[in-house]
């Protein structure tokens, strides 16, 4: 991030960009041209890129100001940054062309510090589809890094209005992408990558309305990484938020979705990707999802998601995750108070529902008040789990559904099945040393009150006089404290 100068004069510090060979000064309230001294600044940033003497290594520092024209690195690694950040540093296209373009081989010692991008019109086309391509940040064999930049107020572009990147290892770091508009062929209104590797750090998607596929985030061919990132109010058929095409990896991390909107995916849908993903520490906050998946819709390949939680989530199936073929392991997260709506369509797994293409292994994880409303005729069944879901030292509590609340199809070992209304589990369902309300066939099934530590206020551990300590598979994995298997969730932790 940038540091303010010292008494105004003359040299502020990029920290972020680090120790140039030349640092060259812009200031569009200066005499034209300049000299790019401190004293004689040049008027233009394209200008200041474009002199013989501005070479790869140097540093360019724009004071603030609104800077109407199109900005090419033409191929320099070039560190440029404002001295104000920018909320008063504007690069504006002028509705005739992309803001900043990079395409030639710039590598990530290239960096574009502390700007809003604004006003842009897509100029580059695919050369396959004919698609329009990134109004704001026009990326193409380079990998700059981009930080602390807006992208906003940006002509529709057909992918990546915000930022369209290919064959690109670009960052994005605390950039935000808000209040861009497209339609039903947009693709990424944030962002679109393409072939390529992105790191996105604590990066803002808001207000981002409509697109076909990602309002946030397209990704396509690649493996992409998501950090402390933020995705609010995005809309699109597919992914409101994110959508994950054929890419070999991706990863998401201590990022948050909320109010996110598609037909399919609310906030996340990757039923075309195949490779590998992770959710880690994301939580999923009233997202909602038309037919699957109000959180996040998968199939194919392997993804993981721990200590995740997704909450007050809508759709008719999965109203939390939709798993539709592959292989989806949860562990450590919580689904609680996800709703599975929506007359005329089958409604099934407010909190997860498992197609039986899907292999799903779920681990101490809470599925809490979750339920189905407004079941079409036949459905309405399974509002924590539905489908055969592998489920290990889970909790299903407070659950409603027409019947079988907590599960549906599944298979159950060392859990807790309680106050779930108006019954537990289906007949589908098959259940190994769990303690289940109103008892259940099975080895080792108890139908005692699990003594839950404040269960009114979603604190599911387990009190000292729980009958459910110690009482889970004895040739299960012993607890953290070296003991036998405890049922739930949570297991219970004895005072020091």
């Amino acid at each position: 991030m940038l540091t303010r100068l010292l008494t105004g004069i003359a040299l502020p510090i990029l920290a972020s960009l680090g120790v140039a060979q030349t640092t060259w000064f812009v200031d569009a309230s200066g005499t034209p041209p300049g000299t790019g001294t401190s004293d004689d600044p040049y008027t233009s940033l394209q200008y200041a890129i474009g002199r013989a003497t501005t070479v790869a290594g140097d540093t360019v520092l724009v004071r603030p100001g609104t800077y109407f024209e199109h900005v090419d690195f033409l191929g320099k690694a070039l560190a440029i940054g404002s001295t104000d950040g920018p909320a008063t540093t504007i690069l504006d296209g002028s509705h005739s062309g992309t803001v900043v373009t990079c395409e030639n081989g710039e590598p990530r010692t290239t960096r574009l510090t502390g700007f809003t991008l604004q006003h842009g019109t897509p100029t580059h086309t695919d050369p396959v589809t004919g698609h329009l391509l990134g109004s704001g940040l026009y990326i193409e064999n380079a990998s700059p890094v981009v930080e602390n930049c807006r992208f906003e107020s940006l002509d529709r572009a057909e992918q990546g209005t915000g930022v369209f990147a290919r064959y690109s290892n670009s960052q994005f770091i605390d950039c935000t992408f808000s209040n861009l508009t497209g339609d039903g062929n947009s693709k990424g209104l944030g962002a679109a990558f393409r072939d390529s590797n992105p790191r996105l750090v604590g990066c803002v998607f808001t207000n981002l309305v409509y697109a076909g596929e990602g309002a946030g985030v397209y990704l396509l061919h690649g493996v992409a990484s998501f950090q402390q990132c933020v995705f609010v109010g995005c809309a699109a058929s597919e992914g409101g938020a994110v959508y994950v095409g054929s890419s070999p990896a991706v990863a998401f991390e201590d990022c948050h979705f909320a109010g996110n909107y598609a037909d399919v995916g609310g906030a996340i849908q990757a039923l075309y990707a195949t490779g590998n993903a992770t959710v880690v520490g994301c939580t999923f906050l009233s997202c909602v999802a038309e037919y699957q998946g109000g959180g996040l819709a998968v199939r194919g390949a392997l993804w993981r998601v721990v200590d995740s939680e997704f909450k007050k989530c809508d759709a008719p199936q999965g109203a939390g995750i939709f798993a539709d073929g592959g292989q989806l392991e949860i562990e450590a997260s919580r689904f609680v108070g996800n709703i599975a709506s929506g007359a005329g369509f089958m409604t099934r797994g407010a909190g997860l529902c498992v197609q039986p293409s899907a292999k799903v292994i779920v681990r101490r994880t809470l599925f809490d008040q979750n339920a189905i409303v407004h079941p079409f005729v036949g459905s309405g069944q399974g509002a924590g789990v539905w489908g055969a879901a592998v489920l290990d030292r889970c909790t299903l509590t407070r659950n409603q559904a027409v019947r079988s609340a907590a599960a549906y199809g599944a298979t159950l070992t060392n859990s807790i099945v309680w106050s779930n209304q108006p019954t537990g589990l289906s007949s589908t369902t098959t259940a190994r040393y769990c303690d289940v309300e109103g008892g259940a066939p099975g080895v080792g099934n108890l139908n005692a009150d699990p003594s839950f530590t404040d269960p009114a206020n979603g604190e599911f551990t387990l009190q000292a006089d729980s009958p459910c300590i110690d009482a889970g598979d004895p040739a299960a994995r012993p607890d953290p404290d070296g003991t036998r298997a405890d049922l739930g969730a949570f297991p219970f932790e004895p005072a020091p």
